[in-house]
């Protein structure tokens, strides 16, 4: 509900509704006559203040948001606009004001506004970003940790997703990222991951994973908004390959070198031993 108080050309109050009493804890008797000021309090704007007192002294309309105290001390946030009512001869005969109690829908924004702030956060850390396609322009966005991955913006592209596939991917991974990308507008929901690589404006390399997320679709059916995750997984891939050519070498040691060999456990437990140590002790490897 709308509060509505009216003052006079000083600014005191001559009249306010109910809804204006239920919004700031006060009885009608308890304001009249006074200024505005006691809703005000350490934490409100100062220069909303400013420009508030400047428009009633100019007599032009003012607009605005500002966090006021109740009677009981608590705060709230109050959408407030004052118009000027004026005379025959332009002089100021009151002040209108509507007031909003808009404290909930502070909330949900600053709610959303920290969900986001979190949601970078976690795709800083993760190295995770995503992307948007939105139908009504055929067009591709991101975050900006897929920006801080790729090393360029969507707007080098002007937003053409097939553009950008051109441009960064691997010439030998195109094919299976354009095959992907067309898969995501058929009647499936859910898509397996898949990995490619891509150029760096340096032309250096590095391998993402990537994933179809969720799409939305209007009431005919159609896809109106597509989302995706990438993740930049080169130093994983790296690693993997490291350790697949350290087995490699283990195992080529082992089965080629003329000396006995054997893994040992914590324990004292063999854990590995080659044939030249089983021929020393005279014993197999599934007895040792």
């Amino acid at each position: 509900s709308q509060g509505v108080i009216i003052t006079a050309p000083d600014k005191k109050i001559i009249s306010v509704n109910e809804a204006f009493c239920e919004q700031t804890g006060y009885a009608s008797h308890d304001i009249i006559a006074k200024t505005c000021q006691f809703l005000q309090g350490p934490m409100s704007d100062s220069a909303t203040i400013a420009a508030m007192a400047s428009a009633m002294e100019n007599a032009r309309p003012f607009t605005g948001e500002i966090l006021n105290y109740r009677k009981d001390g608590s705060t709230f946030w109050n959408e407030l606009s004052i118009t000027p009512a004026l005379d025959g001869l332009g002089q100021i005969t009151h002040f209108i004001g509507v007031t909003r109690d808009i404290t909930e829908r502070k909330k949900t924004h600053e709610a959303l506004r920290q969900s986001e702030h979190d949601l970078l956060e976690a795709e800083h850390s993760t190295h995770v970003g995503h992307w948007v396609w939105e139908a009504h322009n055929n067009k591709i966005s991101w975050s900006n940790e897929m920006t801080r991955i790729w090393q360029r913006s969507p707007e080098e592209f002007n937003g053409d997703l097939f553009a950008m596939i051109k441009a960064t991917v691997y010439p030998e991974d195109q094919a299976t990222v354009i095959a992907t990308c067309k898969q995501a507008f058929e009647d499936r929901e859910d898509y397996e991951p898949f990995e490619y690589r891509i150029y760096l404006p340096d032309n250096s390399l590095r391998t993402i994973w990537a994933k179809t997320g969720r799409k939305q679709k209007d009431a005919r059916g159609r896809i109106t908004r597509l989302t995706g995750t990438v993740q930049d997984i080169t130093e994983r891939k790296q690693a993997e390959e490291e350790r697949r050519l350290s087995h490699a070498l283990m195992e080529q040691s082992f089965g080629s070198s003329p000396i006995g060999m054997a893994l040992i456990n914590v324990a004292g437990k063999f854990m590995r031993v080659n044939r030249v140590l089983c021929d020393m002790f005279g014993y197999t490897e599934d007895e040792l």
